[in-house]
């Protein structure tokens, strides 16, 4: 895996400048072979470009990935207080190349679908801004594994959430799977896969339904790459993506704490799901 030529532009302040400090300390973890980047500072903006960041993940197929090739971006959660396209200003305001952001409520099933107006705005300025690259997070109350009233929400919120990022021109919406409550992952995993399948036969094939590995507490589904893999699988459908948030990954019992580690943890999930799903 390589990545390169990646802008990463600090924030007109201290405070920006340790967030990009921060940022490649975690990209660092990734590199095992090769790390050249370039800092630049202007005045009190910082310009910092990773040149090449090479990460050998054993038993991988780099063709999976583009010839190899990834490109990154670093990003963060931002508020929508003003309406979505505020999102931007507070992407441009902490430097951030990519945003994630909640469509409504995510502790409401009622969902408050955009304006027609508040997606042109969000459109415009995605553009504007520079920033161009964004995600919806969905409803925390999601849980594929629920009762048949709580699968049934589900199944809508998801919708609703689809929806809105295919009117917003954001490539997918990311969700958590939910409990098995005490089922056991087998014991939800037909009714998750077939909930999923529903999802993506009621939305555009242009937006991605993406699934966060869980922390492992509890009964939560998908916290092991075998049963995200088994998940995808049953599920079969190309638009199936996954997000791999770090923290939950380490909670899980992935030790990222070092390259080998991530090293390790990658080629896991390339054999059990594959990392062109990421």
């Amino acid at each position: 895996m390589r990545i390169e030529d990646c802008p990463i532009i600090g924030q007109r302040d201290r405070v920006g400048k340790v967030r990009v400090a921060q940022a490649l300390r975690i990209l660092e973890k990734f590199a095992t072979a090769q790390y050249n980047f370039r800092w630049a500072g202007v005045g009190d903006v910082a310009d910092f470009r990773i040149r090449s960041l090479h990460c050998q993940i054993p038993g991988s197929d780099s063709r999976k990935i583009q010839n190899g090739v990834w490109k990154m971006r670093v990003g963060a959660h931002v508020s929508t207080a003003g309406g979505p396209a505020t999102a931007f200003d507070r992407a441009v305001d902490i430097g951030a190349e990519a945003v994630q952001i909640f469509a409504s409520s995510p502790r409401a099933w009622r969902f408050r679908k955009p304006s027609d107006e508040q997606v042109a705005e969000f459109r415009s300025r995605s553009v504007s801004t520079g920033v161009g690259l964004a995600f919806i997070h969905g409803s925390y109350l999601v849980n594929v594994g629920g009762s048949p009233d709580i699968l049934e929400k589900s199944i809508e919120c998801l919708v609703e959430n689809m929806n809105a990022a295919t009117a917003l021109g954001v490539p997918g919406v990311i969700f958590h799977g939910g409990s098995h409550k005490g089922k056991g992952f087998d014991g939800v995993l037909d009714q998750a896969a077939g909930a999923l399948k529903e999802v993506l036969d009621r939305t555009s094939e242009e937006t991605w339904l993406i699934i966060e590995n869980s922390a492992g507490m509890g009964a939560h589904i998908g916290a092991s790459f075998a049963e995200l893999g088994r998940l995808v699988a049953a599920i079969d459908n190309d638009r199936v993506k996954i997000c791999l948030d770090t923290q939950h990954s380490f909670a899980a019992g992935y030790d990222l704490a070092n390259a080998e580690g991530v090293a390790t943890a990658m080629a896991e999930f390339d054999r059990e799901i594959g990392l062109e799903r990421l």
